[in-house]
């Protein structure tokens, strides 16, 4: 009798364990039924989301995008025509000097005797020439003493210029407004005749230089219009145009290189600054032209455009040929009709066929 007990309450154990398993697994199943459908999903049978966009007419202007760098307008550096000691330099580098201020003095010594001395010597060269007249007329001496005396008192007074050119020496100006952008020497170094002294430039208006491939400088003309995009004022540009192509490349490189002067009174550029510079090439005015975001490419990689179906809220592929691409704006050169709508926005997830929904108009 105890044994048929333990039986029963085994089968009654197992019978649970089952039922438990059938309730488990039609949770399990419930649940399976009732998750959410995934965004795909959704968007299939309701819609891709897009912004639609027509085309608009505008003037776009093609330009070569070039590196280029600033440079000064003018610049000079000071030298020593003489070997002399330094004594003295007025201004540091950062300076401002003004055209015709000294800025370098060198050591005077022995020159100022020395021009006293040519001095003296021009002062009795002409005495002994007047004396030579006098005793000429007279008879008193012939012709090659007159002719000596003047070769003698031409060549002091070239002495004396020469002496007094060589104290001037001494003095070294600047030959222009500007900064002063490299001290080169210090007082007290010998300075060597034709060695640099002192750096100026000038930068009330500067130059961008942007080296051209022989490519490229076909299409470049001057007085294109040009915008410079200097690196160190990200939210700024200049406008100006092209004023020099230099006939030929530089011999390493093979690059010609373009000019583009700017005026720059506030001096915000300065020598060394990277920019980027645009060129206008080309301007097509009234060009259909499209957001860069409306273009898409098919499965087969044709460039093309969306067009929006209203009625069936469907897009179609339409391959179209573009052109200038600027500011975000792409013209279209031939393939889409100007009353078209536009699909925009749709991350790269529309196909031929697609089912969409407008969820705004962007007006160009």
């Amino acid at each position: 009798m105890k044994k048929k007990k333990i039986i029963f309450l085994a089968a009654v154990a197992a019978a649970g364990v089952l039922l438990a398993a059938v309730v488990i697994l039609k949770i399990r199943s419930r649940q399976a039924i009732e998750r959410p459908p995934t965004i795909a999903a959704i968007q299939e049978e309701e819609g891709i989301p897009i912004t639609a966009v027509s085309p608009s007419r505008r003037d776009m202007p093609a330009a070569l995008i070039l590196d280029g760098t600033v440079e000064p307008d003018r610049q000079a550096v000071l030298v020593s025509r003489i070997n002399r000691r330094i004594e003295k330099i007025t201004v540091d580098e950062g300076d401002r000097i003004g055209e015709g201020e000294t800025a370098v003095f060198l050591e005077q010594e022995s020159l100022e005797s020395a021009l006293q001395a040519a001095q003296t010597a021009l002062e009795e060269a002409r005495r002994d020439y007047r004396r030579a007249e006098v005793l000429f007329e007279s008879g008193a001496v012939a012709q090659q003493a007159l002719d000596q005396a003047r070769v003698n008192r031409d060549g002091a007074e070239a002495r004396y210029l020469q002496a007094r050119e060589t104290l001037g020496d001494t003095e070294i100006a600047s030959p222009l407004t500007g900064l002063v952008s490299r001290r080169r020497m210090e007082p007290g170094e010998f300075s060597d005749a034709g060695k640099p002294i002192l750096e100026i430039v000038d930068i009330s208006s500067v130059e961008i230089h942007s080296p051209v491939s022989e490519m490229l400088i076909g299409s470049i003309r001057l007085g294109q219009p040009a915008r410079v995009y200097p690196d160190a004022y990200p939210d700024r540009f200049w406008e100006s145009s092209v004023t020099t192509i230099s006939p030929t490349t530089r011999e390493a490189s093979r690059l010609f290189t373009v000019k583009i002067k700017i005026p720059n009174p506030d001096e915000l550029l300065r020598p060394g600054m990277y920019c980027r510079v645009e060129i206008v090439t080309e301007r097509r005015p009234g060009a259909l032209v499209l957001p860069q975001e409306a273009i898409a490419r098919d499965g087969q990689g044709r460039e093309g455009v969306y067009l929006i179906d209203e009625v069936n809220e469907t897009v179609t592929f339409q391959k179209v040929e573009t052109g200038i691409f600027r500011e975000g704006m792409v013209e279209i050169v031939s393939g889409l009709d100007p009353d078209s709508a536009v699909a925009a926005g749709d991350g790269g997830r529309l196909t031929d066929g697609s089912k969409v929904i407008v969820v705004g108009d962007r007006e160009e």
